[in-house]
Formats: C-alpha cells, structure tokens, sequence
C-alpha cells in the first residue's frame, strides 16, 4: 500500500523544481553573484569557443579590461552597491555576441567576438562615456565615476587568455598614466 507508485501534484511540482534548482546551480559556476554577469569561469569558456572560431575562420577577436575609478569627489571609494549597477551599463552597450565577466573587485572584461582592435576601441569609448554620463548609485545617493580601459586584439602570438588579459591590462596601465598627466595639468596647484 506504501510503496505503490502514485503521480500527485506535488510530486510533479517537486521533481520540476528539483530540475529548476540543479539548472541554477549548474549555471551559477559561470556568474557573478554580486552582479548577475559572467565570471572568469565563463570568460574561460567563451575564449575558447573564440579561438577556435579564430582558428577555423580567422575570424578576429578582441579583449576590453576596463576598470572602474574614483569618484570624481575626492575620498570616496567604490562601494559593493555600485557594481551591478556598473554591470547593468555595460550590458546594455555590448552587442548580444559579446561576453561580459566580472574580471576583479571594479574591473570587467567584455570578449568582443568579430572584432579588431578598431571594434574594441569604438566599444570602449560608447562604454566610458556611458559611464561618465550616468550617476553610479551608491549606498548614500548617486556619484559620478571615471573609468580606464585597454583593449587587445587575439594575435597567436599573445598564446593564452592570460597573454590577451597581459596586453588589455598593460595598455589600461597606459591610460592610467594619461589620467594622471590630465589630473595633474588641470588640478590647482597648492
């Protein structure tokens, strides 16, 4: 009487959500949970599904590091709150193709796929200045806050994802540096 198969409506229900929850949790291995983007799990993937695309087609590739700064008010940081919104503005600039990860604490990654390093820079300047025009929200209103990036074009010579993230990041360091000369030439001095 007891072990007699039955169907119900719970056990349906049971069994579906049981599905739902094993296909969130496979997923949530690819994403941010802060912001709900991808992570560097995820970034892994797509390069590779890239670079054979690369390698079948030459179809070309390109990486944008960007990291999100200061605010232009002087002593504020970059509070937790202020990433998904970040998020939430580069996912509305980048194409449906493209892929974008959560890369470190304020940076992000965005794999452009069919693009050069033309492509990459058109993206960039949509997406900073984006950034520039839309208050941040924090958890004591709304700021303003700049951002850097670099981008990197997929060449066999870069050899990994690592060598893409290197060239992206030593050309962000450059733009840091531009940053720093702009500050200091139009900052008063004391």
């Amino acid at each position: 009487m007891f072990n007699r198969e039955h169907t119900c409506e719970w056990r349906e229900r049971t069994e579906s959500l049981e599905r739902e929850l094993a296909q969130l949790t496979e997923g949530a291995a690819y994403v941010d949970p802060i912001t709900g983007v991808g992570n560097f799990k995820l970034l892994g993937v797509e390069y590779a599904k890239l670079l054979g695309r690369w390698n079948r087609q030459r179809e070309p590739f390109s990486l944008v590091l960007m990291a999100v700064t200061e605010a232009r008010a002087l002593g504020q940081g970059f509070p937790e709150r202020a990433f998904a919104h970040v998020a939430r503005i580069l996912g509305e600039t980048v194409r449906a193709e493209d892929t974008l990860c959560r890369a470190s604490d304020n940076e992000y990654a965005v794999l452009l796929a069919n693009s050069t390093a033309e492509g990459g820079e058109a993206f960039l300047e949509r997406a900073r200045n984006r950034i520039a025009q839309e208050p941040i929200r924090t958890n004591d209103g709304s700021r303003f806050y700049r951002s850097a990036a670099g981008v990197a074009q997929w060449d066999d010579t870069l050899g990994s994802l690592n060598g893409l993230l290197r060239a992206a990041d030593a050309r962000m360091q450059l733009f840091f540096e531009d940053m720093a000369t702009d500050e200091r030439a139009f900052l008063p001095s004391f």
